[in-house]
């Protein structure tokens, strides 16, 4: 019974098969290759197999807009029928996947490479496009293959961005540009869809008219007009791309001083950034002013806007420094790193490891550097750290508690090469070991972690310090010393391990979650009858 179904749906699909020959025209061939051959070439190919794809549309361009526009209408035009959609649905349950059916929207994409070939060539299919933008179910792929035409195409795209649909006008607005060369004539439709209800498509027009900067006078007064738009998107892009002209851009000011006051969030932030960048110091009393405000937002806008100012002034030198006690504690770290980076930048980091020592005419510092993205040393780079030998260990353990000055942040580049470098010692790194262990009992997270992971290179000298880092008051430090005895140096030293066995069950009961479950993983993998005997299974 199963198989004469079978056999009736695959008689459906041929009789189905039939009927499509009859509407589609006969298919012209160049190279041996059907049109649709080269249609879906054009199609699967990713833009970057510029070869490949260059292929496949000189081959439509060679069959001609003559003979390809009467089979790309045909595809363009093809509808979605209630057989091909029951039939691509249960494909797979009637193993008939060796038919390839293709849905309607397979057909017209390939229709759309072809006009994206043929470009200019395809303007005598211009009459029938136009025709789809009223039918919805084609109106979107008739305006995508009547920008693909190009200029030819012009008043038919003008048409589609009052089309019914949000997404062909949308569509129609977004890619207007590409069928007009005259900036007063874009700039005129723009400036239409800029009264859009729509949102998306006002958005679209600010993108486009934004990019306008050869057309100044004509561009500017819209994207003001924009900057009044009521949702926020279109206000703040207008804000953004009004910088793009500069000092164009002055008779702007006004509209983005009020922007500025009256604005949302995100047009505020624009229309700051713009101010500044027009007429910095003009701007520089309305930033002073944000800076002043109780909208932390405002203040933290105006804080990264008084960092691109010359660091020379004194009183924005004065509000930074107020910034970095801010009450909000996000904009106070932010000022802190800001701060901090113009610190670095006058204090390179080399002037503040002058004591290093050198070997082959480089100081420590430049060979920790000749490391790869994974941080592994330059071969040069262990020869030379091995020949600075226990000379290196002052400096390293300087490097191991760095922070940045002046509010003493993070730099964890700097800890780790150190802990590269001691690592890459080895058995050099031995005397290092009593500070490096006082380091791991200290009171700041990242110094004990970086410590103790600085001793690993030491072989059997580091293992009373792993084992120490077990019970370390830090759940990273109790972490990783577990790690490294389970899977790092410890499987070098199986008796430390067995040591070890108790406290791994007392980490079974950590306060932290992931160290409680890489326990019970360790445990299993370290001594199975022991995990067992604590209950895991």
């Amino acid at each position: 019974m199963k198989t004469k179904r079978i056999f009736f749906f695959i008689a459906l699909v041929l009789a189905l098969g039939g009927v499509i020959l009859l509407l589609f025209p006969r298919e012209p061939r160049y190279q041996g290759r059907t049109l649709s051959s080269w249609l879906q070439q054009c199609y699967d190919t990713p833009l970057n197999e510029t070869q490949r794809l260059s292929e496949a549309q000189a081959a439509v361009r060679a069959i001609g807009a003559k003979k390809s526009e009467p089979v790309l209408l045909k595809l363009v035009e093809t509808k979605e029928d209630p057989l091909s959609t029951w039939l691509i649905g249960k494909r797979e349950k009637l193993r008939i996947d060796f038919l390839h059916w293709r849905s309607a929207e397979d057909w017209q994409q390939l229709g759309i490479a072809g006009f994206e070939a043929l470009e200019t060539n395809a303007a005598p299919a211009v009459t029938e496009l136009t025709k789809l933008l009223n039918d919805k179910e084609h109106a979107f792929v008739a305006v995508r293959c009547l920008v693909a035409v190009g200029p030819p195409a012009e008043p038919s795209v003008s048409q589609a961005l009052t089309n019914q649909s949000v997404q062909v006008r949308y569509f129609a607005t977004q890619q207007f540009a590409w069928v007009t060369d005259n900036d007063e004539v874009y700039l005129a439709k723009m400036r239409e869809c800029l009264e859009d209800p729509d949102g998306s498509v006002r958005f679209a027009a600010v993108q486009g008219i934004g990019l306008q900067t050869q057309a100044p006078d004509l561009a500017i007064p819209l994207l003001l007009e924009a900057l009044r738009d009521k949702q926020d998107t279109v206000a703040s892009w207008a804000a953004k791309f009004l910088a793009n002209f500069g000092t164009n851009a002055m008779r702007a000011f006004p509209d983005l001083s009020n922007a500025v006051e009256h604005g949302s969030p995100n047009t505020v932030n624009q229309a700051l950034k713009t101010l500044v960048v027009i007429a910095p110091d003009k701007a520089l009393p309305i930033v002073f002013e944000n800076f002043r405000s109780a909208d932390s937002h405002r203040r933290k806008i105006s804080v990264e806007l008084l960092n691109q100012y010359p660091a020379t002034n004194l009183e924005i030198q004065a509000a930074m420094q107020q910034s970095a006690s801010d009450p909000d504690p996000a904009l106070a770290r932010r000022a802190r790193e800001l701060i901090t980076k113009q610190y670095q930048a006058e204090h390179p980091i080399e002037s503040q490891f002058s004591d290093d020592p050198s070997v082959a005419g480089k100081s420590l510092g430049e060979w920790l550097k000749l490391h790869d993205t994974d941080g592994a040393f330059s071969e040069e780079a262990k020869q030379a750290l091995k020949q600075m030998g226990t000379n290196a260990i002052p400096a390293l353990l300087k490097r191991i508690v760095y922070v940045q000055p002046p509010f003493g942040l993070r730099a964890p580049e700097v800890n780790i090469d150190a802990v590269r470098a001691f690592i890459t010692l080895g058995e050099h790194a031995t005397p290092a070991l009593p500070q490096l262990q006082a380091l791991m009992d200290g009171t700041n997270q990242d110094t004990a972690l970086f410590a103790m992971l600085a001793t690993v290179g030491t072989g059997s000298n580091a293992m009373p310090i792993l084992f120490k880092g077990l019970t370390n008051q830090f759940p990273e430090v109790r972490g990783e010393a577990a790690n490294n005895l389970t899977d790092g140096i410890g499987k070098d030293f199986p008796q430390w391990r067995q040591q070890a066995i108790p406290i791994f069950a007392k980490l079974l009961n950590d306060p932290n979650e992931d160290i409680r479950l890489s326990a019970t993983n360790q445990l299993k993998e370290i001594d199975p009858a022991a995990a067992a005997k604590a209950g895991i299974k």
